[in-house]
């Protein structure tokens, strides 16, 4: 499975690298040898793959959002697939519809392919018969593309993080899943050196954090979810896992698409969280056996439990304070606080 992946990428970079001009500017670019993406350079401040680097700059000159686009974005390894499947029946739902079409969708697919994933999809070259669209990302903020930005921009964005420990173990595994057969898995203790130095794809990490977390205190009134003017919504996976009915109710309201009295008497709310568990999605049989089309790994990779705190059975007391430490400064002055 893993050479599926290798030449994935290799395809990619291929066909949207192929000037001169362009292989030159990534020769001038900080790099990092990886044995699971090849190459990762640093662009703008973030390790990006040079087929994502290309993509990045094509989306930037040609991609319009439309009125009523939802960006999901979210680091790796933060819990995508369960927002993409929540954000997906949101999204689809229909309360004068009786049949539940959406959660019959998402037994017979993996939730990236329902819903796709910028570097990994053509979004631009995307129909645009079902508007709004419901698209993902894992770049950071500061390299989407400005009209996705701007003010007067319809497009919403929902991001999604988790605490820094937990998402260095839960990438270390997957991308380890991911490594080139012929090399050895990445040891703990190397990987996590890059990762505090911030050597990680769309990293570093709390960059990564900070560029969505800011922009969603510059929203106006960014208290109110409701606000016509926020275009941010940042939800922490540890939230979502006390309350996940809270706040799939908070991101419907944000995404202008909020239960009616009816569907919560229904049962709407509950219905879809638990359409959306990870128990119920990693048991069907497409996420058991199946594979990623895009990837060709299988699309159980993706189902890795998400137990908040996890990493501690991993991690040494000294590491889980220089984790800490990192935090504590990265995020001074922000008001943010990811729980470690």
């Amino acid at each position: 499975m893993a050479e599926s992946f290798q030449q994935f990428l290799l395809q990619v970079e291929s066909k949207i690298l192929m000037s001169d001009e362009e292989r030159d500017f990534l020769s001038t670019l900080p790099k990092h040898e990886d044995g699971c993406f090849d190459i990762l350079y640093n662009f703008q401040g973030f390790w990006i793959h040079a087929a994502w680097v290309k993509d990045i700059q094509r989306l930037s000159q040609h991609f319009q959002p439309l009125h009523g686009d939802v960006l999901l974005a979210t680091p790796l390894k933060t819990g995508t697939t369960w927002l993409k499947a929540l954000a997906f029946c949101v999204m689809n739902r229909n309360s004068h519809e009786p049949s539940n079409t959406y959660m019959e969708a998402l037994a017979v697919n993996n939730p990236h392919e329902l819903v796709p994933t910028m570097g990994m999809h053509d979004i631009i070259a995307s129909p645009e018969s079902s508007t709004p669209r419901l698209l993902h990302t894992h770049f950071p903020y500061e390299l989407l593309p400005e009209y996705v930005k701007t003010s007067t921009s319809a497009c919403r964005i929902v991001y999604l993080c988790r605490n820094v420990g937990d998402n260095f173990i839960s990438s270390w595994k997957f991308f380890n899943k991911l490594r080139r057969k012929d090399l050895a898995p990445l040891p703990l203790e190397e990987a996590f050196e890059l990762f505090c130095n911030g050597v990680t794809l769309c990293g570093p990490y709390w960059e990564h954090v900070l560029g969505y977390w800011k922009a969603s205190r510059d929203d106006v009134d960014h208290d109110d979810d409701k606000k016509k003017n926020k275009k941010v919504l940042f939800l922490r996976y540890e939230d979502l896992q006390r309350d996940p009915q809270l706040h799939l109710k908070r991101m419907a309201s944000f995404l202008g698409r909020p239960f009616t009295i009816e569907e919560e008497e229904q049962g709407m709310v509950s219905k879809i969280v638990e359409a959306c568990s990870f128990q119920r999605l990693s048991s069907l049989e497409v996420n058991k056996g199946g594979v990623y089309n895009r990837f060709g790994f299988r699309n159980s990779y993706f189902y890795e439990r998400g137990v908040v705190g996890g990493c501690a059975e991993y991690l040494t007391p000294e590491m889980m304070d220089r984790l800490r430490r990192i935090t504590v400064e990265k995020f001074q002055g922000s008001g943010l606080n990811l729980d470690i």
